[in-house]
């Protein structure tokens, strides 16, 4: 519809108006439904397939991970189910449709994996040089579909690092988290320039009205750590409400005996398989922290102000996660993770008939709760049956409006489609296809303007047949719609379209460049430790 590639400007939200969701959240796995609905399907057939999607990929990538991790199949599948029928994945996925933390929950495995690859393995073995692959692989989705899932993960491997310091400052462990976190900016260059230059310079209501509120008050109770069935009614806002009629805040019961078991499993196992006991340490801890993280019982407002000087900019960060129960995702994929190496020391230690009793009852805790959940979800909620966004009144579906510039006028969005002139400017022709508008303007003696339906976000290019109406004549208006200045006496076609700056291109060649970079170092890598591979192409 307007031609642009990335999309960065949206014109289906403010009725055309134009919304920069797409510049501040990353949208690449929506390219799918997208895609979907332009060849024929329905909109909730599209996005029922994108979730059907989602599922698929969760499951397959996170046995993925977890196998490489547990070295045990079993131990692996019986975690893959803890985490996919997690009670937490299942209200993203069911009830919120929170479809940026859904689609973030798939690659939370991956940078579970990634540095225990770091962390694990050899670092003599050549097979070390690509242990960075895993991570940069997990932070770039989980990038590219939900912000405040990766501000949290980056927090949580932070402090990993830093409970590791004696290994993290390794060399070849530390080059490894270096070239992990250079990939991972390098590929997503093309979304982390464009949003940088929209959250700095455009005076976004989300930079202006965020860090103004302390949340440790959004945390969850102990006992809803350890939920199993969905009874809710409304949406957790503030501690002081309580957990009657509450969503689905859980860990759930199933994980937490995981982590329970993880530990026993720590204090129990010999010293011939102390790595593995090591391993099984971290992952219960981290899985303890960022549960105690979700809960009301983390002295979040305390670290908001304890740091006088820096006060602002600590609570600006960490109320931008606006829920603290968000840090259930990290928790979950950590507690399942936990569990599959649980699994796996005690199918090593006990033997199978304890590990296959200890796995089948988990799992079946699990899906006894999944299945509930989705019954009450199926037939204890009402039908809206919405076909196309054409049904709807599309101004008003942008949830809190947060990517609009300050100022801007919501009235005009709902009241008024067409281009306003002033001073003798007269409109002869108008067209208006998404983002891009072409119009034919007759000037009087005096210079006058011509007020369009867009809201002027960086990154509009205006230009004429004649050259004479550049980007020099669009400026920001009344409402912070775009404003076309018309120069006395003018005559002629102006063109108007979405093409960004000149250097998110060059953001967009760099990622294209890595991705070239890095398939080809692998196909060579893989080329030369092929066997029968001649001794000369090894050099």
């Amino acid at each position: 519809m307007s031609g642009q590639f990335p999309v960065r400007i949206s014109p289906a939200f403010y009725n055309g108006y134009g919304y920069a969701n797409s510049v501040l959240y990353g949208e690449l796995l929506l390219y799918f439904p997208a895609l979907l609905r332009i060849i024929g399907f329905k909109l909730t057939t599209s996005y029922n397939l994108f979730a059907i999607a989602v599922n698929i990929l969760t499951s397959f990538g996170t046995y993925y991970c977890f196998s490489r991790m547990t070295k045990n199949a079993g131990a692996a599948a019986a975690a893959t189910v803890l985490y996919v029928l997690a009670p937490y994945r299942l209200l993203d996925l069911y009830v919120r449709a929170a479809v940026g933390e859904y689609c973030a929950m798939i690659f939370l495995p991956f940078v579970i994996y990634g540095l225990f690859r770091i962390y694990t393995e050899d670092p003599g073995q050549k097979e070390y040089k690509w242990c960075f692959l895993p991570l940069t692989i997990g932070m770039s989705g989980i990038i590219q579909t939900h912000v405040l899932t990766g501000e949290m993960t980056v927090l949580l491997i932070l402090t990993f690092c830093v409970l590791l310091f004696l290994f993290t400052f390794q060399k070849k462990r530390f080059l490894a988290l270096i070239k992990a976190a250079c990939f991972t900016v390098l590929l997503n260059l093309w979304f982390l320039v464009p949003f940088a230059d929209f959250y700095l310079t455009q005076n976004l209501k989300i930079a202006v009205t965020s860090g103004t509120d302390l949340i440790q008050d959004t945390g969850i109770f102990l006992p809803q750590l350890l939920g199993m069935l969905a009874i809710f009614s409304r949406v957790h806002l503030v501690a002081s409400e309580g957990i009657q009629d509450e969503m689905m805040l859980y860990l759930g019961i199933s994980l937490v005996l995981g982590v329970i078991l993880c530990g026993v499993m720590v204090l129990v196992t010999g010293k011939e398989e102390n790595s593995k006991r090591r391993q099984a340490g971290i992952l219960v801890v981290m899985a303890c922290l960022s549960s105690w993280m979700a809960t009301v019982y983390f002295p979040w407002d305390r670290l908001c102000t304890m740091f006088y000087r820096y006060a602002e900019q600590i609570t600006k960060v960490i109320t931008s996660i606006q829920f603290m129960w968000r840090f259930l995702a990290p928790a979950t994929a950590l507690s399942a993770a936990a569990t599959g190496l649980s699994l796996a020391l005690l199918r090593k230690k006990e033997g199978a008939l304890p590990f296959a009793a200890a796995a089948l009852c988990l799992c079946m805790i699990t899906g006894i709760g999944g299945m509930y959940t989705m019954y009450f979800t199926f037939n204890g909620t009402s039908l809206m049956d919405m076909d196309d966004l054409d049904d709807v009144n599309t101004a008003n579906y942008v949830g809190g409006g947060e990517y609009v510039i300050v100022g801007s006028s919501y009235q005009a969005a709902t009241e008024i489609f067409e281009p306003r002139s002033y001073n003798g400017v007269s409109v002869d022709e108008y067209e208006k296809q998404g983002t891009n508008i072409t119009l034919t303007v007759t000037a009087d003696s005096v210079d006058g303007y011509v007020l369009l339906p867009l809201y002027n976000y960086k990154g509009y290019h205006v230009e004429s047949a004649d050259g004479l109406i550049t980007n020099s004549c669009l400026v920001t208006g009344e409402g912070k719609v775009m404003q076309l200045n018309i120069p006395a006496g003018y005559s002629g076609t102006i063109t108007i379209s979405y093409r960004g700056l000149w250097y998110w291109k060059v953001a967009d060649i760099v990622s294209v460049l890595t991705i070239i970079a890095l398939l080809g170092l692998l196909y060579r890598d893989r080329r030369r430790s092929a066997p029968g591979t001649p001794a000369k192409d090894r050099t």
